[in-house]
């Protein structure tokens, strides 16, 4: 009898653990005319056993593999808004996922199977691991088109905004892009982000001019707005965001590396396994912690360092927010510039952060995270 869609999928996801994975004389998957699919072990015939028919490269066989994608996340996402969400089809789909983007990268320096790999990421984040929001917000709506993103001086402010207990940007849910991007330019809020983003390099160097690179933050804490602030708007904004984040500390930085496996597609593992991925624990950890010094409300900016997945090139990275109103009150706000804001008692928070890093981490590669705490002035 031909496979079923989960056979399917566990043969993929076997390529997450599978050894010896080569170019030429590594394992690599079989696909067969009527589309069932095997892991076919390195050695001998993995060489000489292989054709064009039934080769990876091929796109009628590529395409066989984007298919079982394309119906598997499908009947995810339609079971997840019917209400009978299939929390193991999302398992198995995204192990598979971690299998074949696993296989690509080690065994086939190909630029079609790349974009395909990247293609259903994008698939797979959007339908298997969206982010729910309690309130809506897309920083594309807010910056002019083409820009550059404004992750970090966003979340920045937000933290700020958390400060004062308004822990949204009272847009709601509904996209109204041009009243939106006026509001932000004639309350001014947006220059004074624009300024935070540009220098965040020097923020992170305590105001200094010498030695960028060093960041005097990884030891101590750092003022956002140095006591040698730099009138010359023209040359770095820093006017610009002097008197907004006055007062505002970055504590000292604590930096995670993921293990290998876990830089993409983090936490996610075979069906019936559901360990917190160690990524997770420990910021868990540290942020316990910082809620237990802190005594009273406490926010945090966690930085996600970014990597092409099969270069290893280091690319830009992203910026999210976390907050909680204080220990004794235990509710938290969670904040992704990209898609909006979270409320809800520590459950709900610390899922959120998981979907959030297991979300850009199918999309990039995810080699290090960085926690800031960050306070300010009662």
């Amino acid at each position: 009898m031909p496979q079923t869609i989960e056979q399917k999928l566990d043969v993929l996801g076997s390529f997450a653990a599978a050894d010896r994975i080569r170019k030429v004389w590594g394992t690599k998957l079989l696909v067969s005319a009527n589309g069932d699919m095997q892991l076919q072990e390195a050695g001998f015939a993995t060489f000489w056993g292989r054709n064009a028919n039934d080769s990876l490269t091929n796109p009628a066989v590529h395409n066989r593999v984007e298919e079982v994608f394309d119906t598997s996340l499908t009947k995810v996402h339609l079971t997840r808004y019917g209400g009978n969400h299939d929390f193991e089809l999302q398992q198995r789909v995204l192990y598979a996922f971690k299998g074949y983007s696993t296989l690509v990268r080690r065994g086939y320096d190909h630029n079609v199977l790349r974009a395909q790999v990247q293609r259903i990421a994008g698939k797979a984040a959007r339908l298997a691991v969206p982010i729910a929001c309690t309130t809506y917000f897309d920083q594309s709506d807010h910056i002019p088109e083409g820009s550059r993103g404004l992750c970090y001086g966003l979340t920045v402010d937000w933290l700020r905004r958390s400060y004062k207990q308004k822990y949204g940007y009272d847009f709601g849910l509904i996209q109204t892009r041009q009243g939106e991007t006026s509001q932000l330019v004639r309350k001014g809020k947006l220059a004074s982000i624009v300024g935070l983003q540009e220098n965040q390099s020097l923020i992170r160097n305590d105001g200094s001019r010498e030695r960028i690179g060093y960041e005097a933050n990884m030891f101590r804490d750092v003022p956002i707005v140095s006591n040698r602030l730099s009138k010359d708007v023209g040359r770095n904004h820093e006017a610009a965001y002097a008197r907004r984040f006055a007062g505002m500390t970055l504590h000292t930085e604590l930096s995670f590396r993921p293990d290998e496996a876990e830089q993409r597609c983090c936490g996610i593992a075979p069906v019936g396994s559901w360990d917190v991925p160690r990524l997770i624990r420990n910021l868990e950890i540290a942020m316990d912690r910082d809620l237990a010094q802190a005594n009273g409300p406490c926010g945090w900016l966690i930085s996600l360092g970014f990597a092409d997945f099969f270069t290893g090139s280091r690319e830009v990275g992203h910026a999210i927010g976390m907050f909680c109103e204080g220990a004794n009150i235990g509710r938290y706000h969670c904040f992704d510039p990209n898609h909006g804001t979270v409320s809800g008692f520590r459950d709900i928070a610390w899922g959120w952060l998981q979907s959030s890093i297991l979300r850009w981490s199918l999309l990039k590669a995810v080699p290090e995270v960085k926690l800031n705490r960050v306070s300010a002035r009662p």
